[in-house]
């Protein structure tokens, strides 16, 4: 029954009087005063809390929040003092259990800095607390803080191995070696435990919403056999992942997708989905593939649309040769970074099962650019996805069905052998030491040949004879393992390195541009212009080869590439003093640039080309041409403007050459780029000190900005000019705007002018 407000506010007040004063026995009587009428008053709660504590009536303090706490479960001011009463009645193990609760709160407010502060104080207080362990590992992990992960997952696994716990303790370690599988203290500590523990029977309790105490009956990794578990394959690891999330799911209480998709399928509760997870995951663990498949429908239907059930759906539809349906529910788990090369190898694997090689090859070679993608550094990785794509397009166009499925198999093979991850590290080290500079060697090309280890220690021993100095021996080498392998081109490359490296350019140049060809028949576009790329590094003069080049790129549509080799063709041509060649070049260049990123910007850059090149040989005319046509594209490109006044002046044309600088000047003065434009006009008087006009002009734009004493010194040079040249009435009317700025010797100059109108 409500009590009397008025009652209550006049108490509540006098309390925070008394409280703010640090009077707290009698703020404590006002409080209860106020909770006589209104006993469920958080505020009122709170604050006689806080002044228990003051007084140091702890247990008191305690009843207060906690009944605040029931009335305001998630108020985190209320959740902190609670958890800081409780620290300092020295129970502990309930302090870490309100951290872990007000953790719960920040998470809801998308607060992860808090709450991860929170577990933390969980663990400082309670450090074997399951819970608050567990979660920090997750967050760290999330974060891609790996380390402190790990460390959390240590401490925990360490809590449940001094407890006797050994088979929850291998379990978290699991876990942690999906972070780092090569982490030594978790593999360290799994060798001590793994002598202790006993097989677990069950993963998750069959019903029954999980609590921290339930952790003693969570298995994460028990759904699997031991031999689907330990074969590795991104498929295994995929699914391991996904059960141990579901496994995992019921810890967390805002685990997402618990509710109805429909009218028809109505919202499920928490302990109820829980339930459902648990049937789910038991029955895939003991191979019951129809009750199993049921089981995740429902939770579908439920409306946990998770990526960890399609994922597991698609396998056992995949186990049931219903291949619709598993690559239905795969390709909807594809998108998740942590089911995307298990769902993509699965799906792969669904299409080589129907015969269906082409579809098959396409995803499996997809898995494996992902994998040689993590193997790769950043600079690499823009060539090496167009080396894949060219791969998927070379096996498309052949329309060879046998040579698509040994392919297959090839990676499937690698995929699914033991450390294929290791072996692929591996591989990429091997490769990137033996490829030929500028060249990206693919993960493929070692597994679809066979006795690449063979090749790839060849390869290193002709490097290694090479350092030693012993170049012509590595090209024996190198010509008795073309013998055994000559489809594999990266060794033939290889060879081409060897006699660039003993001067050999011609012998050099014809094996590389053999090879490029070679890739270019196999649809290999990029590693024919990384060989083309390698040549010019070691021929940059060679006209021919650029040619080739610019001739790939426009193929490949690599305009801007192209563009780029025109600048530098055109360069080469004007160096060997083939002027005409040089701008037929470059104005060929010209008619391709409307295809380019940016029309106008290459359209300027290959004009100015030109103009250089008509400056070379002072054709002023052409030159001056020129200039217009780029400013056409760009009226106000500096350098152009720059250009066009210079040529004006010495073609005996300035008043052309001062509308130009006017032009120019004017623009970067409205665009407020003022240093900019005075820049400009100094350097116009620098190079033409005697031009009054532009002495005027510079004098002008001082005025303009304030800078009296700068156009001072500019009009009285401009009248020594004047006076020199015998121009007495100019040379006056100079003085007089002198003598308007009133400058500090304005004096001597009413004399000048007093002599000069004597002088009239």
């Amino acid at each position: 029954m409500a009590g009397n407000r008025r009652q209550f506010e006049r108490a509540r007040k006098r309390a925070d009087g008394h409280a703010a004063k640090g009077e707290w026995d009698k703020a404590i009587a006002q409080y209860r005063e106020a909770l006589a009428e209104f006993p469920d008053d958080v505020a009122a709660l709170t604050g006689v809390g806080l002044a228990y504590v003051k007084v140091q009536q702890l247990e008191r303090a305690l009843a207060a929040y906690q009944q605040a706490r029931q009335e305001a479960a998630d108020d985190p001011a209320v959740l902190e003092r609670l958890a800081d009463v409780q620290e300092r009645l020295r129970r502990l193990d309930e302090a870490a259990d309100t951290y872990v609760g007000l953790a719960q709160v920040a998470l809801r407010a998308r607060d992860i800095e808090r709450a991860i502060h929170s577990w933390k104080r969980a663990v400082q207080l309670t450090p074997g607390h399951p819970i608050a362990r567990l979660n920090l590992a997750k967050a760290y992990a999330s974060q891609g803080n790996t380390r402190a992960a790990i460390r959390e997952y240590l401490a925990l696994a360490e809590a449940f191995q001094r407890q006797g716990r050994p088979d929850q303790a291998m379990n978290i370690c699991q876990q942690a070696l999906m972070l780092d599988p090569r982490n030594t203290q978790v593999l360290n500590l799994m060798s001590a435990l793994r002598d202790l523990v006993e097989p677990a029977e069950a993963a998750v309790p069959a019903s029954g919403p999980a609590r921290a105490a339930d952790l003693d009956n969570l298995s994460f990794e028990d759904e699997l056999p031991p031999s689907e578990r330990d074969e590795g394959s991104p498929v295994d690891m995929a699914r391991q992942r996904a059960l141990s999330a579901l496994a995992e799911a019921v810890f967390d209480e805002d685990w997402a997708g618990v509710t109805g998709r429909s009218a028809s399928a109505p919202a499920l509760t928490k302990h109820q989905i829980d339930t459902l997870i648990g049937q789910a995951l038991d029955l895939q663990r003991l191979g019951q593939v129809d009750d199993a498949v049921a089981a995740y429908e429902q939770l579908l239907n439920a409306g946990v649309d998770r990526s960890e059930v399609h994922f597991n759906l698609g396998l056992l539809y995949q186990e049931k040769r219903q291949w619709e349906g598993a690559v239905r529910h795969l390709a909807m788990a594809r998108d998740d970074p942590h089911y995307q090369l298990g769902a993509l190898f699965a799906i792969g694997e669904c299409y080589r099962a129907q015969g269906k090689v082409d579809q098959a090859l396409s995803y499996l070679v997809e898995v494996l650019k992902l994998v040689d993608l993590a193997t790769v550094r950043r600079d690499q990785a823009d060539d090496l996805i167009q080396l894949y794509q060219g791969l998927a397009d070379s096996y498309a166009r052949k329309g060879d069905p046998e040579q698509a499925r040994s392919f297959s198999d090839s990676i499937v093979r690698f995929l699914s052998s033991r450390g294929w991850e290791d072996k692929a590290k591996e591989a990429r080290e091997r490769l990137d030491s033996v490829a030929v500079e500028g060249v990206v060697m693919s993960l493929a090309e070692m597994v679809s040949v066979p006795g690449s280890e063979a090749i790839l220690a060849s390869m290193t021993m002709i490097q290694q004879l090479v350092q030693h100095g012993k170049g012509f021996t590595a090209i024996e080498q190198a010509y008795d393992a073309i013998q055994v392998w000559p489809f594999y081109l990266p060794l033939h490359l290889r060879l081409g390195e060897v006699f660039l490296n003993q001067g050999l350019f011609e012998e050099a140049t014809t094996k590389f541009l053999t090879v490029a060809q070679l890739y270019q028949v196999r649809g290999d576009a990029r590693a024919a212009i990384g060989v083309y790329r390698r040549l010019l590094r070691a021929s940059p003069m060679d006209v021919n080869v650029r040619t080739g080049l610019i001739n790939l790129l426009v193929g490949q549509r690599a305009i801007d590439e192209a563009l780029a080799e025109y600048v530098a063709l055109g360069e080469a041509y004007f160096q060997l003093a083939q002027i005409n060649r040089a701008l037929e070049k470059y104005n060929e260049a010209l008619r391709l640039a409307p295809r380019g990123s940016d029309e106008k910007a290459w359209a300027a850059r290959l004009l100015h080309c030109i103009a250089d090149v008509y400056l070379q040989r002072a054709d002023w005319r052409q030159a001056l041409e020129t200039y217009r046509r780029i400013k056409q594209v760009s009226p106000y490109d500096e350098r152009a403007c720059l250009g066009l006044i210079d040529l004006y002046y010495k073609m005996g044309r300035p008043r052309d050459g001062l509308v130009e600088l006017d032009k120019l000047v004017g623009h970067f003065f409205r665009g407020q780029k003022f240093q900019k434009a005075f820049a400009i006009l100094q350097d116009a008087v620098q190079m033409r000190p005697e031009e009054e006009a532009l002495r005027l002009r510079l004098a002008k734009a001082y005025l303009s900005q304030g800078r009296r004493e700068e156009a001072v010194a500019e009009l009285d040079t401009l009248g020594d000019l004047q006076l020199g040249a015998g121009r007495i009435d100019q040379a006056i009317k100079t003085i007089e705007s002198i003598i308007e700025l009133n400058p500090s010797n304005v004096t001597s100059y009413r004399q000048l002018l007093q002599q000069l109108s004597s002088r009239r």
